[in-house]
C-alpha cells in the first residue's frame, strides 16, 4: 500500500521538522554554555591523565560508568584536544539513541 502525501501532511511534516531543528539548536546552545559537573570533570581527568587505554581501563575500578563511556571521550579528546568534547559526546550519544529508536521513521516526528 502506497502512502499518498497531501498538502496537509507535507505541511505538518515541515512544521514538525522546523520545531525539531529549533529544539536541537537550543540544545546545542545550552550544551555550549554548560558548566561541567564533578563527575564530568573526573571523567575528563581520567581520560587526559592516562598514558594508554589499558592504564585508563585499569583505573576505572571504582568508577560508576562503563569503560565504553571513557573510551568515547578519550577518542574525541585525542582528535580535538579540547574539554568541550564531553558535552558533544552527550549530544552524539543522544543522536545515536534517536537514530536507533525508530523515531526518524515518523513514529513521533
Amino acid at each position: 500500500m502506497m502512502y499518498r502525501y497531501n498538502e496537509t501532511t507535507i505541511r505538518q511534516r515541515r512544521i514538525k521538522f522546523i520545531i525539531l531543528i529549533l529544539w536541537f539548536c537550543l540544545v546545542l546552545l545550552m550544551v555550549w554554555h554548560h558548566a561541567f559537573w564533578r563527575d564530568e570533570v573526573r571523567a575528563l581527568s581520567l581520560v587526559k591523565q592516562s598514558d594508554s587505554i589499558l592504564s585508563m581501563i585499569g583505573g576505572l575500578h571504582w568508577e560508576g560508568h562503563p569503560a565504553l563511556w571513557y573510551l568515547m571521550p578519550r577518542a574525541a579528546y585525542f582528535v580535538f584536544g579540547e574539554p568541550w568534547v564531553l558535552p558533544m559526546m552527550s549530544v552524539t550519544v543522544w543522536l545515536g539513541i534517536h537514530r536507533s529508536s525508530g523515531i526518524q521513521q515518523g513514529n513521533v516526528v
